[in-house]
């Protein structure tokens, strides 16, 4: 048989024997993703298909095209995926949990100085309950932040994370923090 136009003018692929009915540029673009010796056999003006191996191909080609489509689809919530965990493994990510670590023991430097103030031996001194209250508060925010590093971080590398001695003794000092802070 021989092509015919389609009502936009564009010429049909007809084969009754494979059954194949379909617009060339349409076909073309479902075919732009799969195997080059098929999408070569497409660039061809009026290819009309003849054979049963060859309307195979095409079946072939199409289905690889849906794959491609699909997994196209896949690598995009991949690469979603891998920027979170991208982030966390940067440099920028280790230095801002580099000056929270900072910031803590600073914190604590004040704390224990305070303490130390308050707790002078022959003096008597009234304690400041907004002193104690604020750092009562950056004490769970601190560790409530640490505990959410640690868990960022095993969600983005599992176990793994914990092979290096450093992350480990980090990973160990969180739980010993969260357990003075909130159990003990």
């Amino acid at each position: 048989s021989t092509p015919s136009p389609t009502a936009a003018g564009d010429p049909k692929i007809e084969d009754p024997e494979a059954g194949i009915l379909c617009n060339e540029e349409g076909f073309e673009e479902k075919l732009a993703s799969s195997d080059r010796a098929v999408h070569k056999l497409m660039e061809k003006p009026n290819y009309r298909s003849k054979t049963f191996l060859e309307s195979q191909r095409e079946v072939v080609a199409l289905e690889r095209a849906e794959s491609a489509e699909k997994a196209l689809d896949k690598a995009d919530q991949t690469k979603e995926e891998k920027c979170w965990k991208r982030l966390l493994r940067s440099h920028q990510f280790d230095i801002l949990v580099g000056g929270f670590i900072v910031t803590n023991m600073l914190l604590l430097m004040l704390r224990v100085q305070y303490e130390g103030v308050m707790n002078v031996p022959g003096m008597e001194r009234p304690r400041s309950s907004v002193i104690d209250l604020v750092f009562f508060i950056f004490e769970h925010l601190f560790t409530a932040g640490f505990l959410l590093e640690l868990i960022l971080r095993l969600a983005a590398d599992g176990v793994r994370y914990l092979h290096s001695v450093w992350n480990s003794l980090d990973g160990l000092i969180v739980v010993l923090s969260c357990l003075d802070t909130w159990v003990l």
